[in-house]
């Protein structure tokens, strides 16, 4: 028998790191969530045979990303992604407005430099950093070596810095 409340606290839990991950990869969230549905409903059916995944965390971003580079393959091209996601002000109300908004600012240039990032860097990028995933589990969800997620890690910082060293030398 299954058990509702279980799931929908399950979905409830991951839905939101899911929906990001997913929309690194896709580009539109309104895909990513079609992707997590489908996924969480193959988890449904999966009943009792959900018990022998040894890690769920790791099972489930492995299956949104399959599912995500599968829709990605269907529409054999990327969608632009050039808005940067909506992020919260780390300390609200500590600085000043003008602090704030230069804060604000170098969020929104981190975004856009990670959202500029390949989509295999991205995914691990986003599951380490955003995620909180370790460099072994974002190897096991993205089914790549540890060497192969230090060079995206790698890539990633030096495209950040990048970012943020133009954007600084612009305000200077």
């Amino acid at each position: 028998m299954r058990d509702e409340r279980a799931y929908r606290q399950l979905f409830i839990h991951y839905y939101n790191s899911l929906l990001r991950f997913a929309t690194g990869i896709v580009g539109t969230p309104e895909v990513a969530e079609e992707i997590i549905s489908d996924v969480m409903m193959r988890v449904w059916d999966m009943g009792s045979r959900l018990s022998q995944v040894d890690n769920l965390k790791v099972y489930l971003f492995a299956s949104v990303k399959n599912a995500a580079f599968t829709e990605l393959d269907k529409r054999k091209r990327h969608l632009p992604t050039t808005d940067a996601q909506n992020g919260e002000d780390v300390v609200e109300g500590a600085l000043n407005p003008e602090k704030q908004m230069l804060l604000s600012e170098l969020e929104q240039k981190i975004e856009q430099a990670v959202m500029q990032l390949p989509p295999k860097c991205q995914a691990v990028y986003r599951l380490i950093k955003e995620e909180g995933c370790t460099y072994k589990e974002a190897a096991a969800i993205l089914e790549i070596s540890g060497n192969t997620i230090e060079g995206h890690m790698q890539t990633a910082f030096q495209r950040i810095k990048a970012a943020i060293s133009l954007y600084l030398h612009g305000i200077k």
